[in-house]
């Protein structure tokens, strides 16, 4: 039984990343339950009822929605000249909603949030963000 839900984005670069994110987890292989969206954050908003299927049907415990820097994405949606300081504040912005919305819907859930800094094929997963549901943007 997955007692985990992990979701990323579907970037051909958290494949390798996904691993190494989850093992930083502690989350162990068979543990969890991959869902993908375009932009992770971005585009969580419309699996709800994923979310509930395996909440209800799986029995998870816990969501972690990982997003990742250099996002093609979030480049589509806020335009090509989106500077890194400007991404990783919007992505924060979004990793938090997803929270809230996740949190309201499933109380009995536990969220945690990150965002891979560095997606760079020698750094891929190394540089893990957990980003706190406070208001303050994290270093």
């Amino acid at each position: 039984m997955a007692r985990v839900i992990v979701a990323t984005c579907v970037d051909s670069r958290m494949e390798e990343a996904l691993p190494k994110v989850v093992s930083h987890l502690g989350v162990k292989t068979g543990e969890y339950h991959r869902i993908t969206a375009f932009g992770c954050s971005l585009g969580l908003d419309h699996e709800h009822d994923l979310y509930e299927l395996i909440v209800k049907n799986l029995g998870a415990q816990e969501v972690v929605v990982v997003d990742h820097m250099d996002c093609k994405a979030y480049r589509r949606k806020f335009g090509q000249d989106l500077t890194p300081e400007k991404e990783k504040e919007l992505h924060i912005e979004r990793l938090r909603l997803r929270a809230e919305e996740i949190r309201r819907d499933f109380p009995e859930i536990s969220v945690r949030l990150f965002l891979l800094t560095d997606v760079t094929p020698e750094r891929i997963g190394t540089e893990v963000m957990e980003v706190p549901f406070s208001s303050a943007v994290a270093a």
